[in-house]
């Protein structure tokens, strides 16, 4: 099943859900499962992307594992609406899922790539990867600041709170 749009106020692209746990313990699966139960995974072995059009955030870490068992990498690019902002090639365990800590600030837009050991990009059974307890953070809109300090400062209004939460969020799949 398609991770819906909207889950984690994201949209996805290319990427479904599993129960892990009704899946054999002689398959991938169960070996990508970090917190029960469900995990998600990139459709077909394709590229797959995570998006926020309305507001920027931070993609802290999230953990990977190799589900085709070939020695697979991924790449992860994240952007600032068209801008490349990061780009990073990430080797991936097919026995234990593999905390990757990005580190990616202030994107709107992160695309995950699998490569083959010799860098090129694989598709189908060849290409798939697992992800699971994924952390993000959404960026706070920047306030009027220096109009809040105004406000606050006024002795004729009531002091004004403009301070805005950060609300970070950890997706563990289930």
């Amino acid at each position: 099943m398609a991770v819906p749009d909207g889950y984690a106020d994201l949209e996805w692209f290319h990427f479904s859900i599993l129960n892990a746990e009704d899946i054999p313990a002689a398959a991938p699966w169960p070996a990508a499962l970090v917190s029960p139960k469900n995990v998600a995974f990139n459709s077909h072995g394709m590229r797959a992307r995570l998006s926020s059009p309305d507001k920027a955030f931070d993609l802290d870490s999230a953990f990977l594992t190799d589900l085709a068992h070939n020695g697979l990498r991924v790449r992860a690019q994240g952007f600032l609406g068209n801008t490349l902002k990061f780009d990073n090639i990430y080797n991936l365990d097919p026995a234990h899922p593999t905390l990757i800590n990005f580190g990616y600030t202030n994107i709107t837009r992160v695309t995950f790539i699998p490569l083959g050991e010799d860098s090129r990009i694989v598709s189908g059974a060849g290409g798939f990867f697992a992800l699971d307890n994924m952390t993000i953070v959404f960026v706070p809109e920047p306030g009027p600041a220096s109009l809040s300090l105004l406000v606050q400062s006024s002795p004729a209004t009531d002091s004004v709170d403009a301070r805005r939460g950060t609300g970070e969020r950890h997706y563990s799949g289930s």
